[in-house]
């Protein structure tokens, strides 16, 4: 997995003062999470990175990039991710990106089937 240092500098600066990464995104699918700790620790730096991994995972990409996400919604409740289309290569349509994420509903970001310590729940995914 690959991470610019301009991406992961904008992250953690973003993370840190709570600010939105990027604008509103126009056409994508948003996948809903739910924390399994009340007070989840590092939960944006948690959410990107395991959702990034996840996806190369899934995908068999040798790469990805938090320039496919919108994770403005990664800093507090509810939590979401949005994947942008047109941004991921060989998924540009919310049709190919909703085939994979469609098979993550039920299952967890970082432990998969069952729960890690302080992990997150996927509970759906809207394309628009």
């Amino acid at each position: 997995m690959h991470f610019t240092t301009a991406s992961l500098v904008s992250f953690g600066l973003a993370a840190v003062h709570a600010l939105p990464l990027t604008s509103t995104v126009s056409s994508g699918c948003r996948m809903d999470l739910a924390p399994t700790l009340t007070q989840p620790q590092n939960a944006a730096s948690n959410i990107l990175y395991h959702t990034l991994s996840k996806w190369a995972s899934a995908t068999d990409s040798s790469y990805a990039s938090s320039n496919y996400l919108d994770t403005q919604n990664t800093v507090k409740a509810p939590y979401s991710v949005t994947f942008k289309a047109d941004t991921i290569p060989d998924f540009q349509s919310t049709g190919s990106i909703s085939a994979v994420l469609d098979t993550w509903i039920g299952t967890y970001l970082i432990g998969g089937n069952s729960s890690a310590k302080d992990d997150y729940a996927i509970t759906g995914v809207t394309c628009f």
